[in-house]
């Protein structure tokens, strides 16, 4: 009885992080990019679905002007906890960012590589 425990536990388990946590099955949608006042930096501000058990999440990312988007990059500044649309982002100066969101969120980042983030 208790091997057919123990092989029912493992089969759930392995199914759970095959369907769960599995950034594989992610895919980013780009939606836009914000230029820093001195060109070096942009803000991008992305979709990200994780397959048909999950819903769409807006994700925001600091990243070097130009750099391209990996499939499997959460935002790192901020994530949304559900998608409630609406996200505004906007430089204010060189080093300093203002975030405009709806709802609750996943990560919200106050300073990150030497910019501060303000939310509202």
């Amino acid at each position: 009885m208790a091997q057919l425990f123990v092989a029912a536990l493992a089969v759930a388990l392995s199914s759970a992080l095959g369907c769960g946590w599995d950034d594989s099955l992610c895919g980013n949608v780009e939606l836009a990019r914000h230029p820093s006042p001195d060109g070096k930096r942009e803000l991008l501000v992305f979709q990200r679905d994780c397959g048909a058990t999950t819903g769409y999440v807006t994700h925001v990312s600091l990243v070097d002007s130009g750099d391209a988007l990996d499939d499997n990059d959460d935002g790192n500044l901020y994530i949304e906890d559900e998608d409630l649309g609406g996200i505004e982002v906007r430089w204010h100066g060189p080093r300093a960012v203002v975030i405009r969101a709806q709802g609750p969120a996943f990560r919200a980042e106050t300073e990150f590589d030497g910019i501060s983030i303000r939310y509202e």
